[in-house]
């Protein structure tokens, strides 16, 4: 656990130094306390993995005697229904609410539990997953959800973020259209396992490097199209060699995350057989 939490206190210190508006002690306290304990940063996200992680110790044996065919549609209207209250109601008028309607409500796991089931029921019936990507007409399913977003952009005008409730059905679209394309490799690329090994170091250092990129004038040549795919290239690239340079040192990787490589089957084939042996 130390690989995960050393790495959120260190990065979580240093976001709150970004954001603060003065560095007074008072002021670079308060930042700190409210980006680790109050997820007021970019890597809040690793306060949900440590609830995930309580709910696989305590809920793992329940889940594993149910049906995900129910548990999966009951997770989904929680998750849409705590969600849906934030999106569409008021905040009140006073500083608590404020907070709880603007970044307090993403905190408690009910936010992500429809993740959560369905990151477990995927793992456990991996196979038949796949066999039903191999059909063709799982390909709607990214054009409905999409044009869901496009519904709710329109009528409802919500904030684009990863916590509208019409992401639930997005973000699943393109999760299993990515499984759908990846299956059908016969290798995995390596550029993706690159990536793959130091995701983690990615997550916690692309809004720094990003924010970083932020403050150079772009060269008046570049539209927002080549803009934005230069600044994608750039700051992953950053990312890794920053990750790469830490993980040298001893304890490089308890300040910027740990290099994590994934070996494949040694036939680096996608194909079932694989996929089945590397996940018992």
């Amino acid at each position: 656990m130390k690989i995960l939490i050393l790495p959120y206190l260190f990065m979580s210190v240093v976001y709150a130094l970004l954001n603060a508006e003065t560095w007074t002690v008072k002021e670079v306290l308060f930042q700190i306390a409210g980006s680790i304990f109050l997820g007021k940063s970019a890597v809040y996200f690793i306060l949900i993995i440590f609830q995930f992680y309580l709910l696989h110790i305590f809920c793992a044996r329940y889940l594993s005697q149910w049906s995900g065919k129910v548990v999966i549609p009951v997770a989904f209207v929680i998750n849409a229904g705590y969600l849906a209250f934030f999106n569409f109601t008021d905040a009140p008028s006073h500083a608590v609410g404020d907070y709880f309607w603007n970044v307090g409500y993403w905190m408690p796991f009910v936010g992500w539990l429809f993740y959560f089931v369905l990151g477990f029921y995927g793992g456990k019936n991996y196979e038949a997953i796949v066999a039903m990507l191999r059909s063709k007409w799982i390909l709607i399913i990214p054009g409905i959800a999409l044009a869901g977003m496009l519904l709710m952009n329109k009528y409802f005008m919500i904030s684009p973020d990863s916590k509208r409730v019409d992401m639930l059905l997005y973000a699943c679209s393109v999760i299993f259209s990515i499984m759908f394309i990846g299956i059908r490799f016969q290798r995995v690329p390596r550029f993706i396992m690159l990536i793959s090994n130091y995701s983690f170091s990615i997550f916690l250092l692309n809004m720094f490097f990003f924010v970083l990129i932020s403050y150079v004038e772009p060269p008046v040549f570049l539209n927002i199209a080549t803009y934005s795919i230069s600044a994608f290239i750039i700051t992953l690239v950053l990312c890794i060699g920053t990750t790469y340079v830490f993980n040298q040192f001893r304890f490089g990787k308890y300040f910027v995350g740990a290099v994590m490589p994934f070996k494949v089957a040694h036939t680096e084939r996608y194909d079932e057989v694989t996929l089945r042996r590397g996940l018992k």
